[in-house]
C-alpha cells in the first residue's frame, strides 16, 4: 500500500471459522478486521464495504471435457462446514461427495485450476487463477463484507492509514 511517497505494509492473517466473528475486536486483540457478517459489540464500529459475489468456476479445460451431470465439486473440509459458502454448496451437490476439500480457498481455486472439478469462488479469485465461470450458474450467492474496528482506534493515526486503504480496495466490488 503506498500513500504520500511511504510505504506501508499490511499483514492478514484468519483464524479458522473467524470470517463472522468480531471477539478479537471488542477485547482489542486485533486492531482491524474485514467480515462476512456485522459485528454486534456495542465498542465495535461497522461499516459496510460491499456485497461479495461467489459463483462456480472451473478451468476451461474442465468446463470443455465434462457434462454437466459429471461434474464435480471441490469445497471446504469440516473444519468450514458451517460457512455460508459451504451451506449453499452442499444445498447443490444433489447427495454427491466434495472431490476434493479444503479449509484455503487459495487451495481450493489451485485444485480448480488443476481440472479437479467446479469451486464456489468470488469473481476476483477466479481471476487470478484464470478460472471460467460455470454454465450452471450466474452468482450463486453474496455475502456482505464488513470493515470492522474498536471505537477507541477511530482516530489512530496507522490504523486510519489501513482503514482508509481497505476502504479504497473493497467499495468497489467490481475492482475485487
Amino acid at each position: 500500500m503506498r500513500r504520500s511517497g511511504a510505504h506501508h505494509t499490511v499483514f492478514f492473517s484468519t483464524p479458522r471459522g473467524a470470517h463472522h466473528k468480531s471477539e478479537g475486536i471488542s477485547s482489542k486483540v486485533t486492531d482491524v478486521a474485514v467480515l462476512y457478517a456485522r459485528p454486534e459489540e456495542a465498542q465495535v464500529v461497522a461499516r459496510h464495504l460491499a456485497d461479495l459475489p461467489f459463483s462456480l468456476y472451473a478451468s476451461e479445460r474442465y468446463l470443455a471435457c465434462h457434462e454437466r451431470e459429471d461434474f464435480v465439486f471441490i469445497g471446504y473440509d469440516q473444519s468450514m462446514e458451517h460457512s455460508e459458502q459451504q451451506q449453499w454448496l452442499r444445498s447443490h451437490l444433489s447427495g454427491r461427495a466434495l472431490a476434493i476439500s479444503s479449509n484455503d480457498l487459495r487451495v481450493q481455486a489451485q485444485a480448480a485450476a488443476g481440472d479437479g472439478g467446479l469451486v464456489l469462488l468470488p469473481a476476483f479469485l477466479a481471476r487470478e487463477y484464470r478460472l471460467r465461470r460455470a454454465p450452471t450458474c450466474d452468482t450463486a450467492l453474496s455475502l456482505p463484507v464488513w470493515l470492522a474496528y474498536h471505537e477507541d482506534l477511530r482516530n489512530a493515526g496507522k490504523i486510519r492509514v489501513v482503514l482508509d486503504f481497505l476502504i479504497e480496495c473493497l467499495e468497489s466490488p467490481d475492482e475485487l
